[in-house]
Formats: structure tokens, C-alpha cells, sequence
């Protein structure tokens, strides 16, 4: 699942917008991890500056935009035991948010009220990288639901189309998600193979 051509996921259950959203993962997130959370985007929205001016996302400002997206990140982490990386790049990040094992995901995180089932969007530039690409919903200022993913393949699997406003992105609607486990991240192929062969 590391190049392009990896084929496109299957559902062999429902997808997010087949299930009720009282049964999508939901993290609950404590003040302290909030609190966290804030210095982080501080800090990374800090470091972005010359990158992109600071421009503000959609009616968000722009520290308040890097919030939603750490705070996305923590609600993955959280749900399968894992953790944000807290470093700050002078150019952005290498293009995922969180490892596990040797599988990458990238969090994308919306605030919107608009929604319920939002879209995942993934930018086109820069290239998507990651293995997988989850989408998570900042409902309530403790609660963060874990809509669903998508692999890298199922993400690039289409047309970019300039949604929303002009920025040319990948946009994979709910009913071509993946619903996530709450317990065990997905892997890509070549981990699951590493660990098979570790066991015999």
C-alpha cells in the first residue's frame, strides 16, 4: 500500500454513513489534554507562518485551525493507544500525523456544525504520503468522533475538484470511508507481513 497503484479498499461492513453516529467511535478528551493541545497549535502556528502567511481555513482563525488539527490527532492517538508527535517543523510536518508500527496516518480534523457526516478532504499539494487518511469531527469542546479513513489508494482513486472554495483537493465522501475499529488501527500490508513473519 505504498505506491499509487495499491487498489482501492473494499467495505466488507458498513461504511460511516450506513451507521447511526452514536456508534462511531467518540473520544472524550480531559482539560488537561485541551490545555495541550492549545500550546501545541501555539506553537505550530507559529512555525507556518512563512510558509503560508497565515491565512485563515475557512471561518477559523489560523492558531485556532492548527487547534482542530491537533486536537484530531490526540482523539486518534487516544483511540488506539498511541501518540502525537509534539515537534514543531520549520516546514511542516513529513506528511503524516501519527505512526503505528510502521503504518502512517494523516488526521484530518473539521469543526464544522454544517454536518454531521463531513467529507474527508485531502489536499493535492503536497502529494498525499501517508498510508492512511482519517477523517474526525470536533463535535463538542471534550468530544472529538472518529469518523472513519481511507487508504492513500482510495484517496487519490479520483478526480481532485477545487471543494472547498478554489483549493484543489481529494474529496472522499462518508459512504467510501473505512469505519474505524476501536481497538486496533488498520495496518498497511507490509506491516502485517512483518508481523506474521515475526511470529514464526
Amino acid at each position: 500500500m505504498r505506491q499509487n497503484e495499491s487498489l482501492r479498499e473494499v467495505s466488507l461492513g458498513k461504511t460511516p454513513a450506513d451507521l447511526p453516529l452514536a456508534e462511531l467511535p467518540c473520544v472524550k478528551l480531559t482539560d488537561q489534554q485541551l490545555q495541550d493541545a492549545r500550546g501545541i497549535a501555539y506553537r505550530r502556528s507559529r512555525s507556518y507562518e512563512s510558509i503560508d502567511g497565515g491565512q485563515v481555513h475557512g471561518e477559523q482563525s489560523y492558531r485556532d485551525a492548527h487547534l482542530t488539527g491537533v486536537v484530531g490527532e490526540l482523539a486518534v492517538a487516544q483511540l488506539y493507544d498511541g501518540r502525537i508527535d509534539r515537534d514543531v517543523y520549520e516546514h511542516g510536518d513529513e506528511g503524516h500525523d501519527l505512526i503505528f508500527g510502521r503504518t502512517t496516518f494523516d488526521v484530518k480534523t473539521t469543526k464544522t456544525t454544517a454536518l454531521s457526516r463531513p467529507d474527508l478532504i485531502v489536499p493535492v499539494d503536497p502529494t498525499p504520503i501517508a498510508d492512511y487518511y482519517f477523517l474526525t469531527h470536533w463535535v463538542e469542546e471534550h468530544r472529538v468522533r472518529v469518523i472513519g479513513y481511507a487508504s492513500r489508494g482510495t484517496v487519490l482513486d479520483r478526480e481532485p475538484r477545487r471543494f472547498p472554495g478554489e483549493t484543489l483537493n481529494y474529496v472522499v465522501p462518508p459512504t467510501e470511508l473505512q469505519t474505524p475499529g476501536e481497538y486496533n488501527p488498520p495496518q498497511c500490508v507490509e506491516d502485517i507481513l512483518f508481523f506474521e513473519g515475526e511470529v514464526v
